[in-house]
């Protein structure tokens, strides 16, 4: 509390600020390679927001599913809690890394060509200050790489990694409050699984009811089930091609 309380008279006027008065958002706008987007809010008090939003249009005709559309293993708003005290320690690292007096943009002109590149915002708000900086390839363009590292350290704080990537914990506790996962989504985390080389997590989706006769949405590898069969023997995978073997005998 002593630090908590040192930290906000310093970087504002004594009794401007709050733990309400507190906010770390991030966002991942636009990740390399097709890498998850999402905005994470942490509030002063250590309340967690996650959320990717929801696709509308061309783009969710296409896809079929948030899951593809965002990156995110479990799109959606999801709500958590942290210590305080560890907010308190991102607040320190925004210190260390002087953010208040870095620039506003690092981007390549023009902006945004580069398919591969990350686009991410972060922002700070402690009482009345407030500071938002745009990384658009901001590494290549004057941007201290502990920026990026105070991203990271962001990420970690909130475990982002749980609803970006999942794990056979979340695949079993959606089941429990949702039914089997025989619906566009399922088949499409299927696919996102594949993709990032996640074993376990297939192999938790297969037993979960995943689909396995929906068409690959992108065209790309035809029926699921037989596509990750192959993939799986052919990375040996054992537990995972017995158990696309076992429920491909049952179509679905």
């Amino acid at each position: 509390m002593i630090l908590f309380l040192l930290l906000l008279f310093w970087i504002t006027p004594a009794g401007a600020a709050t733990s309400d008065d507190i906010e770390i958002k991030l966002q991942r706008m636009h990740q390399g390679w097709g890498g998850p987007r999402y905005t994470i809010t942490i509030h002063g008090d250590g309340r967690v927001v996650f959320d990717t939003g929801t696709a509308h249009g061309g783009d969710k005709a296409l896809l079929g599913s948030d899951v593809l559309m965002f990156a995110v293993m479990f799109p959606g708003r999801h709500e958590s809690r942290i210590p305080p005290a560890n907010v308190v320690q991102l607040l320190a690292a925004f210190d260390r890394v002087n953010f208040f007096e870095l620039g506003d943009v690092y981007q390549r002109p023009p902006p945004g060509m580069v398919t591969d590149q990350d686009i991410n915002r972060l922002t700070i708000r402690v009482g009345p200050r407030y500071k938002s900086v745009l990384d658009d390839d901001g590494e290549r363009h004057g941007m201290p790489p502990a920026v990026r590292d105070l991203m990271r350290m962001i990420d970690q704080a909130a475990s982002t990694h749980r609803w970006t990537h999942g794990n056979p914990g979340m695949v079993a506790d959606h089941v429990r409050r949702n039914g089997p996962m025989n619906n566009d989504d399922g088949a499409a985390r299927l696919l996102l699984a594949d993709a990032r080389g996640q074993r376990e997590m297939i192999l938790a989706l297969v037993n979960a009811g995943a689909p396995l006769f929906h068409t690959d949405p992108l065209v790309n590898y035809g029926l699921i089930g037989p596509f990750l069969h192959v993939s799986a023997i052919h990375q040996g995978w054992d537990d995972v091609a017995a158990a696309l073997t076992r429920r491909m005998a049952v179509p679905n």
